[in-house]
This record gives structure tokens, sequence and C-alpha cells, in this order.
């Protein structure tokens, strides 16, 4: 999409199938293309009632596009002529120009009829091209039945717990999957998000998918994260979060102990391991803040909440989990020691040792339960419990004793 007559040409298109049910639009964003406005709401309005799924993904221009594009298309500017188009076309349109611009506002009109069978809207979008919270407001109205979401990426959004609540229990009251995508962090996608989980109703949200940012909501405590994951535990069956800097050891307690449909689980605590550029200049950004989560040891369970209560997620196959484990004795040991693995047989073990360990092995009974189990992955963080050491992040290099 490089211009408005790109879009008035797909858009035409896309409303003469009358029976289209699932449809996918992936667009490449071109620096010239970056003013379009209303993009988003012009592909869905465009849409006619008879939709089922739709997922919309905006990519941003890379060194790779070369190789899903023509040369011709990169290198022409908005409003030039392809080698496919006569000037006869052109003249023709310019004619038209009223009539097109007529449609071309009129795609941004409210639309009486509802999409009753829309029952999947994904929107894979960036900061380039983020939605207003008017723009997803009349979305949603026009998707009642909606089952399965992934929330834009929103401008802002004046309250996101008033909105949340309007959509939860007014606009699309049967969404039971809830995802984002990766977003700046300057984005209340998430917030709205874990909004929403609040406000719908009991034991309906199966899917619940947050992940690639470090992230805090203020006025949302550890107690209120638990809660929130209890109120579904009949239901949810996945559930992926990562960078939650509410979701704490009591809070990931209450998820093991208490969501007894669990499938999938994966709670990912931010570490070292940077993807993309884009990722690491985001750390840059979010260095402050990271030094924050380092200091209060979040997204793990520390070894004692894993092991005071039996787990109930016992239909769990995919487990991705941190546990925070205290450093002393096995980890942080006192000059001159030598660690139980390095002593002569037979090996004398000290009286916290033997604690350390009955602990370890209740973890590890906890796992043995778990007989569903397909995937396991599992990483061993140390922590000081005093906190006068730092956090032992670099997960590759801990193991767990006895193992």
């Amino acid at each position: 999409m490089k211009d408005q007559r790109d879009i008035k040409r797909l858009s035409r298109s896309v409303s003469g199938l009358e029976r289209l049910q699932n449809t996918y639009l992936g667009f490449y964003q071109w620096e010239d293309s970056r003013a379009i406005p209303n993009l988003l709401m012009a592909m869905f309005l465009c849409c006619p009632p008879s939709l089922r799924t739709l997922c919309y993904e905006v990519t941003e221009d890379t060194e790779y596009c070369s190789y899903y594009v023509s040369k011709e298309y990169i290198e022409f500017k908005p409003g030039e002529l392809h080698s496919w188009e006569s000037y006869s076309d052109e003249e023709e349109e310019d004619e038209d120009e009223d009539e097109d611009e007529e449609l071309w506002i009129g795609l941004f009109r409210p639309q009486k009829e509802s999409m009753i069978h829309l029952t999947s809207l994904r929107y894979w979008n960036n900061d380039q091209n983020e939605v207003s919270e008017d723009e997803l407001w009349r979305i949603l109205a026009l998707c009642p039945n909606l089952t399965d979401i992934m929330i834009p990426s929103v401008c802002s959004i004046e309250d996101p717990q008033q909105l949340a609540q309007e959509i939860a229990r007014t606009l699309c009251p049967r969404l039971t999957a809830l995802e984002t995508a990766d977003y700046d962090s300057n984005s209340t996608s998430w917030e709205l998000m874990v909004r929403i989980l609040e406000a719908l109703p009991e034991h309906q949200v199966q899917k619940f998918h947050c992940l690639e940012q470090v992230f805090m909501i203020l006025g949302l405590r550890s107690d209120d994260v638990g809660s929130m994951f209890r109120r579904q535990s009949r239901t949810l069956r996945e559930l992926r979060v990562q960078g939650c800097q509410s979701l704490d050891s009591k809070a990931i307690q209450v998820i093991l102990v208490e969501c007894v449909a669990l499938e999938q689980l994966e709670i990912q605590f931010q570490d070292g391991s940077l993807r993309s550029l884009r990722q690491w200049e985001r750390h840059q950004q979010l260095l402050q803040l990271k030094q924050l989560q380092q200091q209060k040891n979040p997204q793990c369970i520390r070894l004692k909440d894993a092991v005071e209560f039996p787990w109930g997620c016992t239909r769990i196959r995919e487990l991705k989990l941190a546990i925070a484990i205290p450093d002393e004795p096995f980890h942080h040991l006192a000059e001159g020691a030598v660690p139980y693995y390095d002593r002569p047989s037979p090996i004398i073990l000290a009286e916290e040792e033997k604690a350390q360990f009955r602990s370890l092995e209740a973890l590890y009974r906890q796992l043995g339960a778990l007989t569903e189990l397909e995937r396991l992955d599992l990483k061993a963080i140390y922590h000081d419990l005093i906190g006068s050491r730092p956090v032992s992040y670099f997960d590759w290099g801990n193991s767990f004793p006895g193992c």
C-alpha cells in the first residue's frame, strides 16, 4: 500500500466478495505510505458481513522486502504509474475523482450491518500504524460474537479500565482468547488486555498470551493478578506471559495450584538474550526498569512458593518456568568452602544443605506428578534472600542441584 489509490482499488475488490469468509491482509510499509490515515479501518469496513476470520498484518520496510516484492514497486513513488497501468486508466480515475472520494470517505462511515459471523480478529501492527481508541471502539462495536482477538497497538486510551469493561460486557462479551503482538514500550495495549481479562465473566477465558515486553500497570497488585487467573481457573488452557512486573511469585503460585485446565504455561523473565537490534534499543530504553525488575525478582516462582501446595495443573503438556532458588548454601559459598559435589566420599552435608535438598526434592516431585507433560523448559535463577547481592539471571550457567 503506497497511496490512497492502492487502498481504493483493493477496497473495491474486497467489498465485492460477498461470500468471503476467511481473510489475511498483509502489507509492507514504505516510508511514503506512513501518512495514509485509517488504513486498518478502511480494510475492516470494506469486508463483507459473511466474514468469519480476519488477520491484518503490517510489516516494516526492511532490507528483506526485496525478496517479497518487485524492484519496480520499491523504486516507484506514490502516484507514479506502473508498467501495467495505462494513461487512459489514470485519466479515467481523474474523471471519477469525486466518486472515488465519496467511496473513500464512505469507507469510514459506521457500518449498519454487524459482522455477526466474525469470531477471530487479529491485528499485527506497529507504532507507525497505531489505531485510535475511537477506531478500536468502532471496529469492536460491529463484532458482537467475537471470541478470539489480538489487541492492536493503540496510540492512547483515556481510561483503559473503562474501555475494557465496555468491551467485555457490551461490545464483545463472548471473548475466550486474548493476545497481544510485539509493540513499543509506550503502548497501552497490554493494560487494556489485562483489564479485559479482569472484566470478563468467570471461567470463560481459554487463552491469554502477552509477550515480548517489560511493562507495569499502576495500581495492579500481585493479589489482583492472582485473582484474575483464579477466576478463569476452570477454563484457562493456554497462558503465556512475559514482562508483567505485577506477576510475582505468589501470583504464579495461584496459577500452578488452581488453574486445573492448563495445558500450556509459559512464564518468561527478561534476560540478556535479545533477539534483534530493535529489542536491543528497547532494552536500552528500559534499562532502569530492568534494574528494578532484577531487584524485585519478578516473573519467576520462589522455591518455597513452588513447593508449599500441590500443583493442580496436572493436565499440562508444555511448561516453561523459572525457579528462584536461594543462592546459599550451594551457589554462593563461603571463602574456602568446598562444593558438595567436590567432597570426598562419603559426602557429609550440613543441615542447611540438607534442608535445601529437601525443598528441591519436593520441587522434583511436583514436576513428576505432571504425567501429561511433553515439553519442559525449566530455568534456575539464584537470588539472595536478604537482597544484598545481585540476582543471577544467567540461567544457562545455573544448574538444579541434585537433579
